[in-house]
């Protein structure tokens, strides 16, 4: 079996990883040996074009990237997302999706009915003169 190095070494001589990237071996709060119990494919990378850290799989098809860390360090939440986004949630953040669209969705509506009876409003007031 490869160990991490050799693997992410496969990966980037593949394209499937940008070369660029930086595998991270540790962090104080031991979330990357954390993020393994969650999903033993998974690894922390460090992107320093974005200054961002990834989180990645080897498991994956089409390359390893996962999704983007948007926290500066790595903390608990780092763990949360990753097991939100865990293949087997799919149905549950699509339907989190899904609601949140219709919502912006009747938002939009209702705002659009809102505009609508004020220029009605403000048009009859015009007319009435």
């Amino acid at each position: 079996m490869l160990d991490i190095f050799e693997r992410i070494t496969y990966f980037k001589n593949a394209h499937l990883m940008m070369p660029y990237l930086i595998y991270v071996d540790g962090d104080i709060y031991g979330i990357t040996e954390r993020v393994k119990e969650i999903d033993p494919s998974y690894f922390v990378m460090f992107n320093p074009r974005t200054q961002q850290y990834e989180l990645h799989s080897w498991e994956q098809e089409d390359g390893t990237l996962c999704l983007n860390l948007p926290f500066d360090e790595l903390d608990s939440r780092t763990l949360e997302r990753a097991q939100k986004h865990r293949v087997e949630n799919i149905e549950k953040i699509m339907s989190e999706m899904e609601a949140n669209n219709e919502r912006i969705e009747r938002e939009k509506e209702e705002k659009a009915r809102n505009v609508t009876t004020e220029i009605t409003k403000s048009t009859r007031k015009g007319g009435n003169r």
